[in-house]
Protein backbone atom coordinates (compact mmCIF):
# COMPACT_ATOMS: atom_id res chain seq x y z
CA UNK A 1 0.00 0.00 0.00
CA UNK A 2 2.77 2.48 1.21
CA UNK A 3 4.67 1.61 -2.06
CA UNK A 4 1.40 1.75 -4.32
CA UNK A 5 0.34 5.38 -2.46
CA UNK A 6 4.11 6.80 -3.48
CA UNK A 7 3.95 5.76 -6.55
CA UNK A 8 1.00 7.47 -7.25
CA UNK A 9 2.42 10.62 -5.36
CA UNK A 10 5.82 10.69 -7.90
CA UNK A 11 3.49 9.58 -11.09
CA UNK A 12 1.51 13.51 -10.20
CA UNK A 13 4.78 14.68 -9.40
CA UNK A 14 6.11 13.72 -12.51
CA UNK A 15 3.69 14.99 -14.47
CA UNK A 16 4.35 18.92 -14.05
CA UNK A 17 7.28 18.68 -16.48
CA UNK A 18 4.91 17.14 -19.34
CA UNK A 19 2.40 19.99 -18.57
CA UNK A 20 5.52 22.72 -19.06
CA UNK A 21 7.16 20.69 -21.95
CA UNK A 22 5.28 18.70 -23.63
CA UNK A 23 5.27 14.86 -23.76
CA UNK A 24 7.86 14.61 -26.45
CA UNK A 25 10.47 16.46 -24.65
CA UNK A 26 9.69 14.53 -21.09
CA UNK A 27 9.31 11.57 -21.85
CA UNK A 28 12.99 10.88 -22.43
CA UNK A 29 14.07 12.70 -19.20
CA UNK A 30 11.35 10.94 -17.00
CA UNK A 31 12.66 7.43 -18.13
CA UNK A 32 15.87 8.32 -17.48
CA UNK A 33 14.95 9.63 -14.23
CA UNK A 34 13.16 6.19 -13.38
CA UNK A 35 15.81 3.97 -14.76
CA UNK A 36 18.38 5.90 -12.49
CA UNK A 37 16.52 5.93 -9.21
CA UNK A 38 15.74 2.19 -9.39
CA UNK A 39 19.64 1.48 -10.37
CA UNK A 40 20.48 4.13 -7.05
CA UNK A 41 18.11 1.79 -4.77
CA UNK A 42 19.56 -1.59 -6.48
CA UNK A 43 22.93 -0.25 -5.88
CA UNK A 44 21.84 1.05 -2.19
CA UNK A 45 20.79 -2.66 -1.29
CA UNK A 46 23.40 -4.45 -2.82
CA UNK A 47 20.93 -6.94 -4.33
CA UNK A 48 18.79 -7.64 -7.07
CA UNK A 49 15.59 -5.52 -7.62
CA UNK A 50 13.57 -8.43 -8.22
CA UNK A 51 15.08 -10.98 -5.48
CA UNK A 52 11.52 -12.88 -5.57
CA UNK A 53 7.92 -13.32 -7.11
CA UNK A 54 6.29 -11.10 -4.54
CA UNK A 55 8.91 -8.20 -4.52
CA UNK A 56 8.27 -8.01 -8.21
CA UNK A 57 4.71 -8.11 -8.47
CA UNK A 58 4.63 -5.03 -6.07
CA UNK A 59 7.22 -3.00 -7.98
CA UNK A 60 5.53 -3.91 -11.69
CA UNK A 61 1.94 -2.87 -9.50
CA UNK A 62 3.97 0.49 -8.35
CA UNK A 63 5.23 0.89 -11.84
CA UNK A 64 1.96 0.91 -13.23
CA UNK A 65 0.80 3.20 -10.83
CA UNK A 66 3.13 5.83 -11.45
CA UNK A 67 2.78 5.62 -15.15
CA UNK A 68 -1.20 5.37 -14.82
CA UNK A 69 -1.08 8.34 -12.62
CA UNK A 70 1.33 10.49 -15.32
CA UNK A 71 -1.32 9.62 -18.23
CA UNK A 72 -4.32 10.63 -15.66
CA UNK A 73 -2.74 14.00 -14.85
CA UNK A 74 -1.85 14.54 -18.82
CA UNK A 75 -5.07 13.90 -19.89
CA UNK A 76 -6.93 16.07 -17.09
CA UNK A 77 -4.72 18.83 -17.99
CA UNK A 78 -5.15 18.66 -21.43
CA UNK A 79 -8.74 18.74 -21.12
CA UNK A 80 -9.34 21.24 -19.26
CA UNK A 81 -6.68 23.50 -21.93
CA UNK A 82 -9.37 22.50 -24.43
CA UNK A 83 -12.28 23.28 -22.65
CA UNK A 84 -11.62 26.84 -22.13
CA UNK A 85 -13.44 29.36 -24.07
CA UNK A 86 -10.70 31.32 -26.96
CA UNK A 87 -13.42 33.74 -28.79
CA UNK A 88 -15.83 36.03 -27.18
CA UNK A 89 -19.37 35.26 -27.66
CA UNK A 90 -22.50 36.60 -26.47
CA UNK A 91 -25.62 34.41 -25.67
CA UNK A 92 -28.66 33.36 -23.74
CA UNK A 93 -28.27 29.63 -21.87
CA UNK A 94 -29.94 27.86 -19.26
CA UNK A 95 -27.34 27.39 -16.40
CA UNK A 96 -27.30 25.50 -13.23
CA UNK A 97 -25.98 27.36 -10.37
CA UNK A 98 -22.61 25.34 -8.46
CA UNK A 99 -21.67 26.16 -5.34
CA UNK A 100 -21.80 29.04 -3.30
CA UNK A 101 -20.75 32.65 -4.48
CA UNK A 102 -17.06 34.14 -3.86
CA UNK A 103 -18.25 37.34 -2.55
CA UNK A 104 -20.92 40.09 -2.23
CA UNK A 105 -21.81 43.34 -3.88
CA UNK A 106 -20.35 44.55 -6.54
CA UNK A 107 -17.55 41.71 -6.18
CA UNK A 108 -20.19 39.24 -6.72
CA UNK A 109 -19.07 36.12 -8.46
CA UNK A 110 -20.79 32.87 -9.16
CA UNK A 111 -20.24 29.33 -10.88
CA UNK A 112 -22.52 28.30 -13.00
CA UNK A 113 -23.03 25.15 -15.37
CA UNK A 114 -25.12 25.40 -18.51
CA UNK A 115 -27.51 22.86 -18.62
CA UNK A 116 -27.89 20.86 -21.30
CA UNK A 117 -24.14 21.35 -22.15
CA UNK A 118 -23.66 23.51 -24.75
CA UNK A 119 -21.50 22.19 -27.90
CA UNK A 120 -17.89 24.12 -28.24
CA UNK A 121 -18.13 26.35 -25.33
CA UNK A 122 -16.56 25.47 -21.46
CA UNK A 123 -18.70 23.33 -18.82
CA UNK A 124 -18.16 25.90 -16.24
CA UNK A 125 -18.66 29.38 -15.80
CA UNK A 126 -17.30 32.45 -13.58
CA UNK A 127 -20.33 35.30 -14.16
CA UNK A 128 -19.52 38.84 -12.83
CA UNK A 129 -21.48 41.98 -12.67
CA UNK A 130 -21.07 44.35 -15.99
CA UNK A 131 -19.28 46.99 -14.52
CA UNK A 132 -20.94 50.44 -13.81
CA UNK A 133 -20.29 54.13 -12.90
CA UNK A 134 -22.59 55.43 -9.96
CA UNK A 135 -22.56 58.55 -11.80
CA UNK A 136 -23.93 56.99 -14.98
CA UNK A 137 -26.87 54.92 -13.20
CA UNK A 138 -27.37 52.57 -10.42
CA UNK A 139 -24.84 49.84 -10.02
CA UNK A 140 -26.46 46.53 -10.81
CA UNK A 141 -27.12 44.17 -7.80
CA UNK A 142 -26.67 40.42 -7.89
CA UNK A 143 -29.40 38.18 -8.41
CA UNK A 144 -30.07 35.97 -5.35
CA UNK A 145 -28.72 32.08 -6.66
CA UNK A 146 -28.58 29.37 -4.56
CA UNK A 147 -26.86 25.81 -5.38
CA UNK A 148 -28.86 23.53 -8.07
CA UNK A 149 -31.53 26.15 -8.98
CA UNK A 150 -31.61 26.89 -12.80
CA UNK A 151 -31.64 30.22 -13.92
CA UNK A 152 -31.95 31.66 -17.68
CA UNK A 153 -29.48 33.92 -18.27
CA UNK A 154 -28.03 36.72 -20.79
CA UNK A 155 -24.24 36.83 -20.74
CA UNK A 156 -21.26 37.80 -22.79
CA UNK A 157 -18.47 35.25 -22.03
CA UNK A 158 -15.52 35.92 -22.35
CA UNK A 159 -11.51 33.77 -22.85
CA UNK A 160 -9.68 34.03 -19.31
CA UNK A 161 -6.59 35.58 -19.66
CA UNK A 162 -3.63 35.67 -16.83
CA UNK A 163 -0.97 38.79 -16.81
CA UNK A 164 2.23 37.61 -17.95
CA UNK A 165 4.49 39.51 -15.17
CA UNK A 166 6.83 37.85 -13.12
CA UNK A 167 5.32 38.04 -9.15
CA UNK A 168 1.75 38.60 -10.34
CA UNK A 169 -1.16 36.07 -9.65
CA UNK A 170 -2.09 33.63 -12.44
CA UNK A 171 -5.69 33.92 -12.69
CA UNK A 172 -5.35 32.03 -15.58
CA UNK A 173 -3.72 29.29 -14.12
CA UNK A 174 -5.76 29.04 -10.34
CA UNK A 175 -9.27 29.43 -12.67
CA UNK A 176 -8.77 26.87 -15.70
CA UNK A 177 -6.48 24.27 -14.23
CA UNK A 178 -7.10 24.11 -10.41
CA UNK A 179 -11.19 24.72 -10.23
CA UNK A 180 -12.17 23.91 -13.98
CA UNK A 181 -13.62 26.89 -15.04
CA UNK A 182 -13.21 27.74 -18.59
CA UNK A 183 -14.63 31.02 -19.05
CA UNK A 184 -15.65 34.14 -17.45
CA UNK A 185 -19.24 35.61 -18.09
CA UNK A 186 -20.12 39.15 -17.81
CA UNK A 187 -24.14 38.76 -16.36
CA UNK A 188 -26.83 41.29 -18.63
CA UNK A 189 -30.15 39.45 -17.19
CA UNK A 190 -31.26 36.68 -14.82
CA UNK A 191 -34.27 35.28 -14.43
CA UNK A 192 -34.86 32.36 -12.13
CA UNK A 193 -37.03 29.39 -13.60
CA UNK A 194 -39.42 27.58 -11.74
CA UNK A 195 -38.43 24.06 -12.57
CA UNK A 196 -38.09 21.59 -9.77
CA UNK A 197 -34.33 20.07 -9.52
CA UNK A 198 -32.60 17.16 -7.72
CA UNK A 199 -30.38 18.52 -5.25
CA UNK A 200 -26.73 16.59 -4.81
CA UNK A 201 -25.39 16.30 -1.18
CA UNK A 202 -22.99 19.85 -2.07
CA UNK A 203 -25.88 21.53 -3.40
CA UNK A 204 -28.16 21.33 0.11
CA UNK A 205 -24.77 22.23 2.03
CA UNK A 206 -23.83 25.16 0.32
CA UNK A 207 -27.72 26.33 0.63
CA UNK A 208 -27.19 25.59 4.50
CA UNK A 209 -23.86 27.90 3.85
CA UNK A 210 -26.01 30.86 2.06
CA UNK A 211 -28.24 30.43 5.27
CA UNK A 212 -25.32 31.13 7.52
CA UNK A 213 -24.35 33.97 5.83
CA UNK A 214 -27.76 35.82 5.20
CA UNK A 215 -27.80 35.17 9.06
CA UNK A 216 -24.42 36.46 9.85
CA UNK A 217 -25.43 39.59 7.94
CA UNK A 218 -27.90 40.87 9.88
CA UNK A 219 -25.36 40.91 12.43
CA UNK A 220 -24.20 45.01 13.84
CA UNK A 221 -20.51 44.06 13.78
CA UNK A 222 -17.29 44.95 11.81
CA UNK A 223 -15.85 41.18 13.08
CA UNK A 224 -19.13 39.38 11.65
CA UNK A 225 -16.58 38.37 8.32
CA UNK A 226 -14.46 36.92 10.64
CA UNK A 227 -16.71 35.05 12.89
CA UNK A 228 -18.49 33.48 9.84
CA UNK A 229 -14.74 32.76 7.90
CA UNK A 230 -13.51 30.79 11.47
CA UNK A 231 -16.85 28.94 11.40
CA UNK A 232 -17.34 27.75 7.44
CA UNK A 233 -13.97 29.37 5.59
CA UNK A 234 -16.44 31.66 3.71
CA UNK A 235 -14.72 35.21 3.23
CA UNK A 236 -17.44 36.85 1.54
CA UNK A 237 -18.25 39.26 4.41
CA UNK A 238 -14.55 40.16 5.02
CA UNK A 239 -13.75 43.73 4.20
CA UNK A 240 -10.56 43.85 1.60
CA UNK A 241 -9.20 46.65 4.93
CA UNK A 242 -9.63 43.37 7.02
CA UNK A 243 -7.71 41.07 4.01
CA UNK A 244 -5.30 43.08 3.65
CA UNK A 245 -4.27 43.58 7.18
CA UNK A 246 -4.55 39.77 7.53
CA UNK A 247 -1.86 39.27 4.73
CA UNK A 248 0.41 41.64 6.69
CA UNK A 249 0.45 40.02 9.66
CA UNK A 250 0.69 36.63 8.12
CA UNK A 251 -2.26 35.20 9.83
CA UNK A 252 -4.52 34.88 6.73
CA UNK A 253 -4.36 31.28 6.92
CA UNK A 254 -6.60 31.05 9.89
CA UNK A 255 -9.65 31.20 7.86
CA UNK A 256 -8.91 28.02 6.33
CA UNK A 257 -10.72 25.42 7.27
CA UNK A 258 -8.06 22.77 8.25
CA UNK A 259 -7.26 19.52 10.41
CA UNK A 260 -7.85 21.61 14.01
CA UNK A 261 -11.35 23.33 12.83
CA UNK A 262 -12.45 19.77 11.36
CA UNK A 263 -11.16 18.16 14.35
CA UNK A 264 -12.34 20.51 17.35
CA UNK A 265 -15.67 19.99 16.10
CA UNK A 266 -15.75 15.85 15.46
CA UNK A 267 -13.91 15.23 18.61
CA UNK A 268 -16.95 17.70 20.58
CA UNK A 269 -19.90 15.54 18.80
CA UNK A 270 -17.59 12.14 19.78
CA UNK A 271 -17.16 12.84 23.23
CA UNK A 272 -21.27 14.03 23.71
CA UNK A 273 -21.99 10.82 22.19
CA UNK A 274 -19.55 9.14 24.70
CA UNK A 275 -21.17 11.23 27.68
CA UNK A 276 -24.80 9.56 26.14
CA UNK A 277 -23.42 5.93 25.33
CA UNK A 278 -22.50 5.92 29.04
CA UNK A 279 -25.96 6.21 30.59
CA UNK A 280 -26.86 2.81 28.67
CA UNK A 281 -23.57 0.92 29.28
CA UNK A 282 -25.45 -2.51 28.37
CA UNK A 283 -24.75 -1.24 24.77
CA UNK A 284 -20.88 -2.01 24.96
CA UNK A 285 -21.75 -6.01 25.86
CA UNK A 286 -23.39 -5.52 22.01
CA UNK A 287 -20.08 -3.68 20.55
CA UNK A 288 -17.25 -2.09 21.87
CA UNK A 289 -16.91 1.80 22.97
CA UNK A 290 -14.83 2.84 19.92
CA UNK A 291 -17.00 1.29 17.30
CA UNK A 292 -19.94 3.33 18.21
CA UNK A 293 -18.23 6.71 18.64
CA UNK A 294 -16.11 6.40 14.94
CA UNK A 295 -19.05 6.51 12.72
CA UNK A 296 -20.46 9.27 14.58
CA UNK A 297 -16.58 11.01 14.50
CA UNK A 298 -16.53 9.93 10.72
CA UNK A 299 -19.85 11.65 9.66
CA UNK A 300 -18.67 14.45 11.92
CA UNK A 301 -15.36 15.13 9.50
CA UNK A 302 -16.92 14.33 6.34
CA UNK A 303 -20.02 17.06 7.65
CA UNK A 304 -18.06 20.32 8.39
CA UNK A 305 -15.73 20.10 5.73
CA UNK A 306 -18.52 20.14 3.62
CA UNK A 307 -20.01 22.74 5.44
CA UNK A 308 -16.19 24.42 5.22
CA UNK A 309 -16.89 23.62 1.47
CA UNK A 310 -14.85 20.85 0.94
CA UNK A 311 -11.27 22.21 0.26
CA UNK A 312 -7.84 20.63 -0.10
CA UNK A 313 -6.83 21.27 3.48
CA UNK A 314 -10.39 20.25 4.62
CA UNK A 315 -10.37 17.03 1.91
CA UNK A 316 -6.46 16.12 3.34
CA UNK A 317 -8.41 15.46 6.89
CA UNK A 318 -11.13 13.62 5.46
CA UNK A 319 -8.34 11.38 3.83
CA UNK A 320 -6.66 11.37 7.14
CA UNK A 321 -9.77 10.56 9.07
CA UNK A 322 -10.69 7.88 6.85
CA UNK A 323 -7.39 6.11 7.22
CA UNK A 324 -6.91 6.20 11.23
CA UNK A 325 -10.80 5.27 11.73
CA UNK A 326 -10.29 2.64 9.71
CA UNK A 327 -7.01 1.43 11.31
CA UNK A 328 -8.73 1.98 15.04
CA UNK A 329 -11.54 0.04 13.80
CA UNK A 330 -9.48 -3.14 12.90
CA UNK A 331 -7.03 -2.56 15.48
CA UNK A 332 -3.85 -1.75 12.77
CA UNK A 333 -1.45 0.44 13.19
CA UNK A 334 1.01 1.91 10.31
CA UNK A 335 3.43 4.57 10.58
CA UNK A 336 2.30 8.09 10.35
CA UNK A 337 3.92 8.65 7.15
CA UNK A 338 2.49 6.23 5.44
CA UNK A 339 -0.92 7.68 6.71
CA UNK A 340 0.04 10.79 5.50
CA UNK A 341 1.12 9.21 2.01
CA UNK A 342 -2.43 7.69 1.73
CA UNK A 343 -4.05 10.53 2.09
CA UNK A 344 -2.00 12.94 -0.56
CA UNK A 345 -2.86 9.49 -3.24
CA UNK A 346 -6.62 9.80 -2.54
CA UNK A 347 -6.56 13.84 -2.94
CA UNK A 348 -4.45 13.40 -6.41
CA UNK A 349 -6.93 10.10 -7.67
CA UNK A 350 -9.91 12.07 -7.72
CA UNK A 351 -8.09 15.54 -9.07
CA UNK A 352 -4.45 15.37 -9.96
CA UNK A 353 -4.19 18.80 -11.28
CA UNK A 354 -4.32 19.77 -6.96
CA UNK A 355 -0.13 19.38 -7.14
CA UNK A 356 -0.03 22.71 -9.17
CA UNK A 357 -2.33 24.40 -5.89
CA UNK A 358 -0.76 26.07 -3.55
CA UNK A 359 -2.68 24.42 -1.03
CA UNK A 360 -1.66 20.98 -1.59
CA UNK A 361 1.96 22.22 -0.72
CA UNK A 362 1.51 24.03 2.51
CA UNK A 363 -1.35 21.73 3.76
CA UNK A 364 0.28 18.51 2.89
CA UNK A 365 3.92 19.85 3.66
CA UNK A 366 3.66 21.36 6.80
CA UNK A 367 1.86 18.16 8.03
CA UNK A 368 4.94 16.27 7.04
CA UNK A 369 7.29 18.63 8.24
CA UNK A 370 5.70 18.44 11.42
CA UNK A 371 5.84 14.42 11.34
CA UNK A 372 9.31 14.69 10.34
CA UNK A 373 10.79 17.08 12.83
CA UNK A 374 8.63 15.59 15.55
CA UNK A 375 10.53 12.07 15.00
CA UNK A 376 13.89 13.56 14.58
CA UNK A 377 14.24 15.43 17.77
CA UNK A 378 16.12 14.64 20.04
CA UNK A 379 14.36 13.63 23.30
CA UNK A 380 14.67 15.86 26.10
CA UNK A 381 16.09 15.14 29.39
CA UNK A 382 14.16 15.91 32.55
CA UNK A 383 14.98 19.13 34.54
CA UNK A 384 14.83 18.94 38.41
CA UNK A 385 14.89 22.80 39.81
CA UNK A 386 11.62 25.32 38.59
CA UNK A 387 13.55 27.30 36.26
CA UNK A 388 15.14 24.16 34.59
CA UNK A 389 11.48 23.40 33.96
CA UNK A 390 10.24 26.70 32.97
CA UNK A 391 13.12 27.17 30.43
CA UNK A 392 12.94 23.49 28.91
CA UNK A 393 8.83 24.04 28.72
CA UNK A 394 9.54 27.34 26.52
CA UNK A 395 12.00 25.51 24.78
CA UNK A 396 9.39 22.87 23.61
CA UNK A 397 6.92 25.34 23.51
CA UNK A 398 8.97 27.21 20.65
CA UNK A 399 11.47 25.13 19.19
CA UNK A 400 9.29 23.02 16.82
CA UNK A 401 7.13 26.26 15.78
CA UNK A 402 10.86 28.00 15.07
CA UNK A 403 11.83 25.02 12.82
CA UNK A 404 8.79 24.47 11.08
CA UNK A 405 8.63 28.43 10.06
CA UNK A 406 12.26 28.18 8.79
CA UNK A 407 11.58 24.94 7.26
CA UNK A 408 8.64 26.71 5.02
CA UNK A 409 10.19 29.56 4.12
CA UNK A 410 11.65 28.40 1.26
CA UNK A 411 8.27 27.62 -0.19
CA UNK A 412 6.14 30.53 1.16
CA UNK A 413 8.60 32.41 -0.51
CA UNK A 414 8.46 30.60 -3.69
CA UNK A 415 4.56 30.80 -4.16
CA UNK A 416 3.70 34.34 -2.21
CA UNK A 417 7.18 36.15 -3.05
CA UNK A 418 6.67 37.62 0.60
CA UNK A 419 7.46 36.60 4.22
CA UNK A 420 5.40 38.29 6.83
CA UNK A 421 7.53 38.51 10.05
Amino acid sequence: MYLFCCSVICGALLSIPLMHWGIQWSAGLVGILLAALLFLWGFAQKKALFADTQQGVCWLISAVALLGMMWHSQMTFEQRLAERLRVPTSLTATVRVVGLSDSIGQEWRQVVQPTPALAGLPSRWLVNLPRTDSSEGVPAEPPMMRAGELWQVDVQLEPIRGRASIGVFDVERWLVLERNIGAQATLMSAERLPHVVSLSWFDRVDRIRLQLRTHFEQFNSADQGILLGLLTGDRALISSEQKALYQQVGISHLLAISGPHVLLAAGILAAGLGKLLNLWPQLYLRMERRRWQIPIFLCAVVGYAMLAGWELPAQRTVWMALVVSGLAWWRQRWPVMQVLAVAASGVLLFDPLAVLSAAFWLSFGAVWLLLWLGRHRSPEQPAGTVLQRIWLALKQLFGLQCLLTLALLPLVLSIFGQFSL
